[in-house]
C-alpha cells in the first residue's frame, strides 16, 4: 500500500522553476515505476528522470521541503507553501499587488467579475497563512496595504519544533513479510561492515536528492543497494 501511495504522489510548480529565459511550470512524479517479487521480496524503483536531472542541473532551483509540502491540507496553502519559500530565498519581505497575488495562486474572480475582490482574497488567505505558520518551518507575518493594494509578506527568522507529523501520514512500514525480512537483513550486513565503508555509503546516499524524500535511513540504505544493482556492501 505504501509503494500504490507514493507512484501516485504527484508535484506541480507554477512559477517556482527558472530556465533561463523564465519562470516556468512544473509537474513530476517522484516515483516513475516500481517491481515487487513477492516471493523473493526483491523491489526495484525507477524514479522519475526528469525530476532527477532537475535537481542536478538547474543552478535556480530551490528544493521545496517535501515532508512540508505535504502536511499541509489546503490547496491555498500549498500553493502559498511553494511562492514563498522560493521568493524568501533571495529576500525576507515581499510586496506585490493583490491582482497579481491572486493570479499566482489561481483564485477564482466572482462570476461576471473582472477584477478580483480584496475581501475574497483576504477571506480565502488568512486559513493559508495560519496553516502554514503552524505546520512548518516557515514563519512569516502578513498585511494588506489598502493605500496601494499590496499584499506584503515579511519572513520571520525564528527556529521553531515542527512534529514530525508527516512520515506517519505519508508513510508506513513495509506489510510484505518478505520485503521487511529483506530489508532487516540489508541492514545487518551493513551494520557488519566497517565504519568507514558505512560511512562512504551514507556519503552518497546524501548526495542524491531523491533520497530525501524515502521515510527512514533503512530504507535508503535498501533502496540504494538495489538501485545498484545488488552490489555486496563489501565492495562499496
Amino acid at each position: 500500500e505504501s509503494l500504490k501511495r507514493w507512484k501516485s504522489i504527484a508535484i506541480f510548480f507554477d512559477g517556482v522553476f527558472y530556465e533561463g529565459g523564465g519562470y516556468v511550470s512544473k509537474g513530476f512524479s517522484i516515483i516513475d515505476e516500481y517491481t515487487l517479487y513477492k516471493e523473493s521480496g526483491e523491489l526495484i524503483i525507477r524514479f522519475n528522470e526528469s525530476y532527477v536531472k532537475q535537481l542536478n542541473e538547474t543552478k535556480f532551483y530551490k528544493l521545496i521541503d517535501f515532508e512540508q509540502y505535504k502536511i499541509l491540507q489546503k490547496s491555498s496553502s500549498a500553493r502559498l507553501y511553494e511562492l514563498l519559500v522560493k521568493t524568501f530565498k533571495e529576500r525576507n519581505e515581499w510586496a506585490i499587488n493583490l491582482q497579481s497575488f491572486a493570479e499566482k495562486m489561481t483564485f477564482e474572480k466572482r462570476k461576471g467579475a473582472q477584477n478580483y475582490y480584496s475581501s475574497d482574497i483576504l477571506r480565502y488567505l488568512k486559513p493559508a497563512i495560519d496553516e502554514i505558520n503552524k505546520k512548518t518551518d516557515l514563519s512569516f507575518d502578513f498585511y494588506f496595504n489598502k493605500e496601494n493594494s499590496a499584499c506584503v509578506f515579511k519572513k520571520i527568522n525564528t527556529q521553531k519544533s515542527i512534529k514530525p507529523a508527516t512520515k506517519t501520514q505519508i508513510t508506513t512500514k513495509p506489510k510484505d513479510a518478505s520485503l521487511a525480512k529483506q530489508i532487516e537483513t540489508c541492514m545487518k550486513q551493513f551494520n557488519a561492515i566497517s565504519f568507514d565503508k558505512q560511512k562512504a555509503i551514507l556519503n552518497d546516499i546524501k548526495t542524491q536528492p531523491l533520497f530525501k524524500f524515502l521515510p527512514n535511513d533503512e530504507t535508503r540504505i535498501f533502496t540504494y543497494m538495489m538501485n545498484r544493482n545488488k552490489k555486496s556492501i563489501e565492495s562499496e
